[in-house]
């Protein structure tokens, strides 16, 4: 009862008026000023004695955490009457000793995991893992107010893969989708109703990296982002734009790089037909801060596609895909620098002459300078800049786009059991676009595009005893000439000492209409400079049970998406509108399971139904409507380890229910299997040798299974090949 009274009050209070709820939160600040105390002290290494930066402190009990500086200083809040301090587990750290040093100041002694002891954790322990992509601040991902799910770089070496697309297909509720001129495509909750990722957003540490001209053509990043730069993947399933705009839609894929930690690592893989991916990660001391880097190079083996488009051209051809990805990074206390470079070349397809190779290029940085002002209020400034480069021609466009962002957080902690956020930020984007004519001349699609725009968001989270309290909301503007939207966002988080836990949250996200769909002028498509943004609801009810063994959830969800942007079909040349909404429910269950220290077991399944509303009701006309995914991996004791991991997608749609004069030229998409085995070999644990050497055999689609997509963006046809065949690897890793 008590969650429909939550429900009801947060429709009675959405848009302008949740912020009365913000302003209730903000009073009673002065209450919980009188509650807490501040715990502070330094973080060390206790072997070196040498303090470390990056290592979030949380004591607990409480909701607020720190991260040290490059002096190993950490500063908590902590009530006032908590009579024994126990802080929480360290990523990658474990616990050595501690040492009081003064009235309410303690130094933490930390020493690495090894492989022993990481599988010697409890998941219970696992599953404390803290998580920043919720509210912008490390947070236990059981407290943390939104569906999460998190892969750790463990679970990425134990299964193996190739590109991110391959981890993210493990994770619940996600599919990964093949398209004409978006090679990998990520939908979420059966979610694809347009052409590109535009309901995804990507973001490295926190930060968007956004394509702007489509505004979703993110196909390089699943490509070629280097996988040894990634200590975890967190991802949001619903919507996100409350903190971080538009885009943020059905889901937040944020990635997590390996800073702040000195080491040296390098793999090298080989398979046939001539395929090889080469990496090289570490980090060390460079003046007074810690420098990070990791590339990875890769030249996929041939990916032989039959394909014959709506004008009867055969398209069959070997696919080669090439390219790197770079990631840096620089930490010298209030400072830190994020960059990422990513160059590929791959081939895409077309329905007039069978298609051609295209190249993409992706450079992104960010820069973040902290400003401690005191013990319970911090702010953090961000300029983050993306810019991206496609040439697909003489079959499809050159693209090239900046996006640039400044903005400003404050991270407010008037007590140990409250945390505001407050943030304003300004966007600037600007891009241009060609296509090339048939006598060759290269000419403008889209002219100079070039918009400013404008967002405020506040989040306010306030805890008592067992329960978590959320509230936030956005404004936004980006059209000029239109008033500014409100997206608002809400939950409840009830966590017992117990076994069980239970979210209820209710969630806004906006799209802004891209480039593309506003100003082109491309001979048989054109832009809509009145088109509006597009607005979905999400409300999520979550059940988990967690003990020392096993930790699982049950999650329902209803998203209903309006004011959707569509492609008008009826007049020539074509353009886009407003029009319809589009309503998906489903459940999905997901568990991870630890029966002893050697073996690890995780999985999921979800269904869900949708419907589009447009000039008559469509159902099911998206992605896969069940998955299933399944894993396990097992380390013997002499250095021997085995991944094998299963994602099975139902039979999808039939295009012909959004366009009923498709043609059959394919083969018929079926439901398939996708299989991947992953075998290692510690040579440190059964020799003398100093350094970590590991051999690997790694197959991917181990059953050979031939994989089509329906075709959901023209729709001209039924299907078009979705996944190479099998793919065997055989490599060689070390560490230093």
């Amino acid at each position: 009862m008590s969650i429909l009274v939550f429900f009801k009050i947060i429709m009675v209070f959405r848009y302008k008026k949740i912020t009365y709820l913000l302003l209730l939160l903000i009073l009673a600040i002065t209450e919980c000023f009188s509650q807490s105390q501040v715990l502070k002290g330094r973080v060390m290494d206790s072997d070196t004695q040498k303090p470390i930066a990056g290592i979030a402190v949380q004591v607990l009990g409480t909701n607020t955490s720190s991260v040290t500086d490059r002096k190993g200083y950490y500063s908590v809040l902590i009530p006032e009457n908590l009579s024994n301090v126990e802080f929480g587990e360290f990523v990658d750290k474990k616990l050595s000793r501690l040492q009081e040093v003064g009235e309410n100041e303690i130094n933490i002694y930390l020493t690495d995991l090894s492989a022993d002891d990481l599988y010697g954790l409890s998941l219970e322990e696992l599953m404390n893992i803290r998580v920043s992509v919720v509210s912008k601040e490390a947070e236990s991902i059981n407290e943390a107010p939104g569906i999460v799910s998190v892969v750790t770089a463990k679970e990425i070496e134990s299964f193996g893969a190739s590109t991110l697309r391959d981890v993210l297909e493990r994770v619940t509720s996600v599919v990964g989708l093949t398209g004409f001129n978006n090679r990998n495509v990520i939908s979420m909750r059966g979610d694809q109703v347009s052409v590109a990722n535009e309901h995804v957003l990507f973001t490295i540490n926190g930060r968007p990296s956004r394509e702007i001209i489509k505004g979703g053509a993110d196909s390089d990043i699943y490509a070629m982002f280097p996988l040894n730069s990634i200590k975890q993947i967190e991802i949001i399933r619903g919507p996100g734009s409350v903190l971080y705009g538009t885009n943020a839609f059905t889901g937040v894929i944020n990635i997590v790089t390996n800073n702040n930690k000195e080491f040296l690592s390098a793999s090298f893989e080989a398979g046939a037909p001539w395929a090889k991916i080469a990496s090289v990660s570490g980090g060390s001391k460079l003046g007074s801060g810690m420098f990070s880097a990791a590339v990875q190079y890769k030249k996929l083996a041939d990916w032989q596609q039959a394909f014959t488009t709506e004008l009867d051209v055969d398209t069959s051809f070997n696919t080669n895909e090439e390219g790197f990805g770079a990631f840096l990074a620089y930490d010298c206390g209030n400072l830190t620098i994020n960059s990422s470079i990513i160059g590929w070349n791959t081939f895409l397809v077309s329905p007039i002459n069978g298609g051609n190779t295209a190249s993409v290029s992706r450079q992104f940085i960010d820069a973040e300078y902290d400003l401690n002002f005191s013990e319970k209020i911090r702010a953090s400034l961000n300029a983050t800049y993306t810019h991206c480069y496609f040439d697909g021609t003489p079959n499809h466009t050159i693209r090239n786009s900046n996006d640039l962002i400044f903005e400003a957080i404050n991270y407010i902690h008037p007590a140990a059991n409250f945390n505001i956020v407050v943030g304003a930020l300004v966007n600037l984007r600007s891009g241009i676009a060609k296509h090339q004519e048939s006598w060759g001349d290269i000419v403008e699609s889209m002219p100079l595009y070039s918009v400013t725009r404008y967002s405020f968001y506040s989040q306010a989270d306030y805890s008592y005893k067992t329960l978590k309290l959320l509230v936030g909301i956005q404004a936004h503007k980006h059209l000029k000439g239109r008033g500014a939207k409100y997206i608002p966002r809400a939950g409840i988080v009830w966590n017992p000492e117990g076994k069980f836990l239970i979210k209820a949250l209710y969630g806004n996200a906006y799209r802004a209409p891209t480039a593309n769909e506003t100003i082109l002028n491309d001979p048989k498509l054109v832009g809509n400079p009145r088109l509006g943004a597009e607005f979905v609801e999400t409300f999520d009810l979550e059940l988990a049970y967690k003990s020392k063994k096993i930790h699982s959830a049950l999650t329902v969800f209803r998203s209903h998406q309006s004011n959707i942007i569509v492609r008008d079909f009826r007049d020539e040349p074509e353009g886009f509108i407003n029009r319809g909404n589009f309503i998906a429910k489903g459940i999905e269950f997901e568990g991870k399971y630890f029966p002893v220290n050697n073996w690890y077991f995780l999985g999921s399944m979800s269904y869900q139904t949708n419907v589009l509303s447009n000039r008559e009701d469509i159902e099911d006309f998206t992605t896969a409507p069940f998955t299933a995914k399944f894993g396990f991996s097992y380390s013997s004791n002499f250095g021997l380890s085995l991944g094998v991991f299963n994602c099975y997608n139902s039979k999808p749609p039939d295009v012909i229910l959004r366009f009923p004069n498709r043609k059959v030229v394919n083969p018929v998409p079926e439901a398939f299997n996708l299989l991947s085995a992953n075998i290692r070999l510690d040579l440190s644990e059964i020799s003398k040798i100093k350094n970590n050497i590991v051999l690997n055999t790694r197959a991917e689609n181990l059953l050979g299974e031939e994989i089509y997509n329906a075709e959901w963006v023209r729709a001209r046809i039924n299907s078009i090949p979705g996944k190479p065949g099998r793919r065997i690897y055989f490599g060689i890793a070390a560490s230093f």
